[in-house]
């Protein structure tokens, strides 16, 4: 091959410097350093371009450096490469001629490769220029290294240090001895014999520690030895025959013997030829007494140990059969898993009982000649209810047992029609007072509660025959209203309607109906009906007019008036107003119009104007009187003024102002006596209107105003009339007279009633009419409007011919029943 050489520029004179072997260099020509290395060259001029050569490839080398023009050089493979060199011209044009490069392999290296313990490497195949990589196998630690291929064929590098790694503990069953094997590592062996208790057929076997870091072998042939001693043995023991056959390692259980009990035991042959283990503890089994208590006793106590006894008797309350006696029991195995008590029977008879059997009305039963240990059933007698109870004879001879609670059955109800009764609480065997119901009249019965028949309880007996009874109170009274309501009896109805001569208040026809109640008064609310009246105002003859006038609830009118003026004199009578004012509404009412135009000379006029107005304040209270002579009660004038006593002391309104009325209601009365019978007594209806001046409403705390007197009376109730009653009774009439009970307190009625009264103006002759009240009126009050036209008295005679009463001065109210809030005014 060639010999190279480096050029170094920078001397004085170009310098060369061996790079492997010298070669021949001129100053004039390039020099090609080492294949792949760098180098500077000097060219002179006519030398041909090395770049011309081509890609050579590596593993190449040639001397074409410096050749001119018709010079040849060679390319051929370099140090460590092989193959076939080639050659190329050096042309005029200053490029080689040619593309032909060799084809150079590396050649492989042979010698030089990684070993050592535990070393592995990649090297082999390796070729120049070529590394590989040395490492530690299986089973050993280190780290790898790197190893190089040079030209000379020879592999280059340091080799790894491997440490062998340890072997785990060789587990073997218990009859084999590795205790040898113990710490190897990769690659080593060791033996394997036969454990202590177990004998070696051959010889022992070698386990080599592989790479893996287990071990590989074969096992010895070891025979187990057999125990001959420690065999367990008593009379509480049951040991099997399988613990005097055990070799080294097997085991038998030691359990306890027939009719005792305890926990098992394993015995274990160990190593040296003996069973080693603990005995368990076992003590006696006992029979559980489970022998029957009801006619036998014994001494048995909570039981028996095993092979132990005890003795059966007849119990208390039972005797020995003829020909029998007493046993004896044992505690014996039976056999099977565990002890039981073994033995006959004695035949008991229970003896009868005698005391404490169930006895009276309320009960039945089964208990009569029942022995000891036996049971009846004690249950309620029919009439009487409760759960059954069982008792049992004793041994004593006494029944002993619950007895049951019995209670009378109740009585259902027995409703008939219109009567009433006190049987709410009649239980069989009872008796009971059924009287006609409020509203009706007949004679008491009385009721028994006795048996159905099928297995119940009712009452029974005649019913009282109850007639209705009419209706007296609150019928509708005056000329305003139209009705049917005499002698209606309980429940029944009747139709109420504005009379001839009266207009609804409404416009609208609309009658309404009352009710009669259980206490004789008739219930429900009034129509409200207004009077038809008409007004007529004439002036002198020089002058006419023409007004109508319309009366409404309120006493407005509307007037419409035409006229002729003259110079004459003119003499007016004023127009009258009429209103009613009935219950409480207050609606728009239809219009009666009259018109007249007349002429009449001069006339008188008369005023009628409201003088004074007062309240009638009605309402009423029942008393319960446990009287032998029912109407002397009624009758007695003492008994009268502590009633009118009593009220005005209520209302504190003055005695004078206070009227009573006295009616008497029959009922029936509870009696207290054992037999429950009914005494027949009486209810007294008081009712009383309290008539005081109406105030303006300022005063209402004022005693006597009307407004402290309606207070009063409206917050009453059974217990404040009694409080004050009773005092006032016992002053009068005496301690012990009468006894009286105030049962219910009625509701307060309130009427104002107006007087008027009639004041004539200067120069009129008509006499000083006296105060009236228009209470109602009819179609007759239009012919009493129009004798008005012709003076002021004609007019009050008009009204008094058709009846319109005279009213009372103050403290002489009568009673308007069946009109609440009513208000009548008259002014002329």
């Amino acid at each position: 091959g060639f010999h190279q050489y480096g050029c170094n520029p920078t001397a004085a004179d170009t310098a060369l410097f061996p790079v492997e072997s010298p070669a021949l260099c001129t100053v004039t020509r390039r020099l090609r350093g080492q294949p792949g290395v760098a180098s500077r060259a000097l060219q002179e001029a006519g030398e041909c371009n090395v770049a011309s050569l081509g890609d050579l490839g590596s593993g190449s080398a040639h001397n074409c450096l410096g050749k001119t023009a018709g010079e040849t050089c060679i390319i051929e493979c370099a140090y460590g490469y092989s193959g076939d060199p080639t050659v190329r011209f050096c042309e005029n044009n200053g490029d080689f001629s040619g593309i032909e490069v060799p084809t150079c392999e590396a050649n492989p290296c042979t010698k030089g490769f990684p070993n050592g313990l535990g070393v592995s490497h990649t090297c082999s195949g390796i070729a120049t220029g070529g590394s590989c990589e040395a490492a530690c196998a299986q089973g050993y630690s280190g780290s790898s290294t790197q190893f190089t291929c040079r030209s000379d064929g020879e592999v280059f590098g340091s080799a790894p240090a491997c440490i062998a790694k340890a072997c785990g503990e060789l587990s073997l069953d218990v009859q084999y001895d590795s205790e040898l094997c113990s710490g190897k590592t990769t690659s080593q062996t060791c033996l394997v014999g036969c454990s202590e208790g177990w004998s070696l057929v051959g010889s022992v076997t070698s386990y080599e520690c592989k790479a893996a870091g287990s071990f590989s072998g074969s096992l010895p042939e070891c025979t187990a030895k057999q125990c001959t001693e420690g065999v367990p043995s008593g009379s509480d023991l049951n040991t099997p025959e399988s613990c005097s056959s055990l070799t080294t390692g097997q085991m038998c259980s030691v359990v306890c013997a027939d009719g005792y009990e305890g926990g098992v035991a394993e015995y274990t042959c160990g190593t040296s030829g003996y069973l080693t283990g603990s005995l368990p503890t076992c003590t006696l089994k006992v029979c559980p007494n489970s022998l029957p208590l009801g006619k036998l006793s014994n001494n048995c106590g909570d039981g028996v140990t095993f092979s132990s006894s005890c003795i059966v008797a007849c119990a208390d309350g039972y005797r020995l059969e003829a020909g029998s006696s007493s046993q004896q029991w044992q505690c014996a195995w039976d056999d099977v898993s565990a002890v039981v008590l073994q033995g006959t029977l004695p035949q008991c008879e229970p003896v009868p009982c005698e005391y404490n059997l169930p006895y009276g009305a309320k009960v039945v039963h089964n208990c009569t000649g029942i022995g000891t240990g036996i049971d009846c059933l004690v249950e309620c007698a029919p009439g009487f209810a409760g759960s059954s109870e069982k008792q049992v004879c004793q041994a004593d001879k006494t029944l002993h047992g619950t007895a049951p609670i019995c209670e009378a059955l109740l009585c259902p109800a027995r409703d008939v029609a219109n009567v009433v009764n006190d049987c709410g609480s009649t239980k069989f065997g009872g008796k009971c007072f059924a009287s006609c119901a409020d509203g009706f009249a007949g004679t008491p019965t009385s009721w028994m509660c006795g048996l159905d028949g099928q297995g119940g309880v009712q009452l029974q007996g005649d019913s009282p025959t109850c007639e209705a009874r009419t209706c007296i109170y609150n019928i509708p009274v005056g000329l305003a209203y139209a009705h049917s309501c005499e002698n209606l009896e309980n429940g029944e109805t009747c139709a109420v309607s504005c009379a001839d001569g009266f207009v609804y208040e409404s416009g609208v026809e609309s009658p309404t109906v009352l009710t009669c109640d259980t206490d004789r008064s008739l219930a429900g609310l009034l129509p409200e009906c207004l009077i038809i009246t008409t007004t007529t105002t004439k002036t002198s003859p020089t002058e006419a007019s023409t007004t109508t006038s319309t009366f409404s609830l309120t006493g407005s009118s509307s007037t419409s008036t035409s006229s002729t003026s003259t110079p004459t004199a003119t003499n007016t009578m004023t127009s009258q107003t009429i209103s009613a004012t009935i219950a409480t509404a207050t609606r728009t009412t239809p219009t009666v119009t009259s018109t007249s135009t007349t002429a009449t000379a001069s006339t008188t006029t008369a005023t009628f104007t409201t003088a004074e107005a007062y309240v009638e304040i009605s309402g009423g209270f029942t008393l319960e009187v446990d009287a032998a002579d029912l109407e002397a009660f009624v009758n007695d004038p003492q008994v009268k003024e502590a009633l009118i006593a009593t009220v005005a002391e209520i209302s504190g309104a003055a005695v004078e102002d206070v009227e009573l009325k006295l009616s008497i209601a029959t009922r029936r009365l509870q009696s207290p006596l054992p037999d429950r019978r009914r005494l027949a007594a009486a209810s007294v209806v008081v009712s009383y209107v309290v008539t005081v001046p109406q105030d303006d409403g300022s005063s209402t705390t004022a005693t006597g105003s009307s407004t402290s007197v309606l207070k009063a009376l409206t917050n009453i109730n059974s217990a404040s009339v009694s409080s004050v009653l009773t005092p006032n009774l016992e002053a009068r009439v005496g301690a012990g007279t009468y006894t009286v009970v105030v049962q219910s307190v009625a509701a307060v009625v309130t009427k104002v009633i107006r007087q008027i009264t009639t004041t004539p103006s200067a120069g009129t002759s008509a006499a000083p009419v006296s105060p009236v009240t228009v209470e109602s009126s009819n179609v007759g009050v239009i012919v009493a409007v129009i004798l008005c036209i012709v003076g002021a008295v004609a007019c009050i005679a008009g009204v008094a011919l058709l009846g319109v009463r005279s009213s009372r001065q103050k403290g002489q109210s009568p009673l308007l029943a069946g009109i609440a809030n009513e208000e009548v005014a008259l002014e002329i």
